[in-house]
């Protein structure tokens, strides 16, 4: 354990006993105060905004994060902002060891010429609206989502979300199981519920999201039951529309599943009962649990499915049929296709063919669901302060790219489609430059330092969101928006992995 988790450690295990209830959250309050003064200090720096778990009454110390966003200057020319944002960073990476709280990863550089853009879409968002200011003046123009029935939505999305890309993984990784990984599972399984279920209060659960040494498993059980009770009360209270029956041209019968995942999947759910299906596609692996079961029931199956699961494989997808179902029709729509058409069954009915296709209305939500995180992705660390280029750093930049270029494509021209792949083939011909930049940026000989090609990066990515913004804009004061006309066939040569 790292000298930084000893610290968090030793804070979770006195914050109930007095002093330390106190100074523990002290520390809080010094590192903030820290941060704003060494890193802050800038004339560009407009506003500084708290946000999550500290503006909550239930933050925790040693298990929460300093969530920051500041706010600069819309009108920097690239050159100033490029400045900016280099020494924001450079200073940000001096104070880190003194301050373990605020992590990079954590805070958010936006431009004010953005602003109204960020918080119209998604659920972060929506929740702007609660930050607390700490330095700076008020500048939130409140274009938030409106309707109750979005936000509800992109609430529980964000919570699947925490659930699907760290929940889960953290509960297959042995190698990482400590106390205080289980007490960051347990409070991020609350926060999974309280997303889920964001409009009403949550079900009462059992103890383990209140046990001072919470199971790993039954910490997960709760999370996975909370999605399936809020999904079938948002299910009931709205009416989903489903995409063209075209769009189910190709998908047919199901291929059986072989190998050891696929062996462990059938006899944990043989054992237990609790599995309605489970399916292998391409690497991922699903676990389709009964609807309405106790997180007893639950819990038993993860842990059986534990004992065998081979090591190496990927962490399971483990959902009820009902989340499931709308997964793939409205939270992961461009799954569908790829799933549908590509699946194995493992175990059980195939509930997949029982799915109806997403809609187009489903399709442009993902789409434009990035936009938030491009309008702010040229300041962040991996443009403008990394050096090399690390297999994760070229991930991240490739995948922004395509997903900006995607909402640009359907917000410029109105196109859309069900597969990823063709849409990303079509941004390849259309946009050509944005892709020989960065290809020729990520192929560039290491050089000390790395400035150049991080200002390269920094001007690539800054105009893209310049683009889609004023694109964005457009297509809201626009009552008479393209109608997303389906011009792509799907004919493919391979799958877009991610689609």
């Amino acid at each position: 354990m790292s000298a930084t988790d000893l610290v968090r450690a030793a804070a979770v295990r006195t914050n109930r006993y007095w002093p330390f209830s106190q100074l523990n959250r002290l520390a809080y309050g010094l590192a903030l105060r820290a941060f704003l003064s060494h890193c802050t200090t800038s004339s560009a720096v407009r506003s500084v905004y708290l946000r999550h778990g500290l503006v909550q009454r239930d933050w925790v110390p040693g298990l929460s994060d300093i969530d920051l966003t500041i706010t600069f200057d819309g009108g920097l020319s690239e050159r100033e902002e490029w400045a900016f944002a280099r020494d924001f960073w450079r200073r940000q990476q001096r104070l880190q060891p003194l301050v373990p709280m605020v992590r990079a990863s954590d805070i958010s550089l936006i431009s004010e010429a953005y602003l109204e853009s960020w918080t119209s879409l998604g659920i972060k968002g929506y929740e702007a609206r609660t930050w607390k200011l700490v330095r700076g003046r008020p500048n939130l123009r409140g274009a938030f989502p409106p309707g109750t029935d979005q936000v509800r939505d992109d609430a529980f999305d964000y919570g699947l979300s925490w659930h699907e890309y760290f929940l889960l993984p953290w509960t297959w990784d042995d190698a990482r199981q400590t106390p205080l990984r289980h007490l960051e599972m347990q409070r991020l399984a609350r926060k999974v519920r309280r997303y889920a279920s964001y409009d009403r209060l949550p079900e009462p659960c059992c103890d383990a999201l209140r046990a001072e040494r919470p199971d790993r498993f039954a910490v997960v059980a709760c999370a996975i039951r909370g999605l399936d009770q809020s999904i079938r009360d948002i299910c009931a209270a709205s009416r989903r529309e489903s995409g063209a029956a075209e769009w189910t041209e190709g998908v047919g019968l199901p291929a059986a599943a072989e190998g050891e995942a696929a062996r462990a999947l059938r006899n944990a759910g043989e054992e237990t009962g609790a599995l309605e299906a489970a399916y292998l596609v391409d690497q991922d692996r699903i676990a389709v649990l009964r609807d309405d079961l106790p997180c007893a029931a639950i819990r038993g199956f993860l842990e059986r499915l534990k004992r065998t699961y081979p090591p190496g494989d990927a962490p399971p997808l483990v959902v009820s049929a009902r989340v499931l179902e709308q997964m793939l029709r409205w939270y992961r729509p461009f799954l569908y296709w790829r799933w549908a058409r590509h699946r194995e069954i493992a175990h059980g009915r195939d509930v997949m063919a029982e799915n109806p296709p997403p809609s187009v209305q489903a399709l442009v939500r993902d789409v434009l669901a990035e936009v938030p995180r491009l309008l702010s992705f040229a300041q962040r660390a991996e443009v403008v302060h990394e050096t090399g280029m690390s297999a994760r750093r070229k991930h991240a930049l490739d995948g922004m790219l395509w997903r900006a270029l995607l909402a640009r494509l359907y917000l410029e021209d109105g196109i859309i489609h069900h597969t990823r792949f063709d849409l990303v083939k079509l941004t390849r011909a259309r946009y050509p430059e944005p892709y020989r930049v960065l290809r020729e940026l990520e192929e560039r000989p290491e050089v000390a330092g790395d400035s150049a090609r991080n200002q390269a990066l920094f001007r690539l990515f800054r105009d893209l969101a310049r683009d889609v913004d004023r694109a964005l804009t457009r297509w809201r004061g626009d009552q008479t928006s393209p109608s997303v006309p389906l011009e792509i066939s799907p004919t493919l040569e391979a799958v877009w992995p991610g689609s």
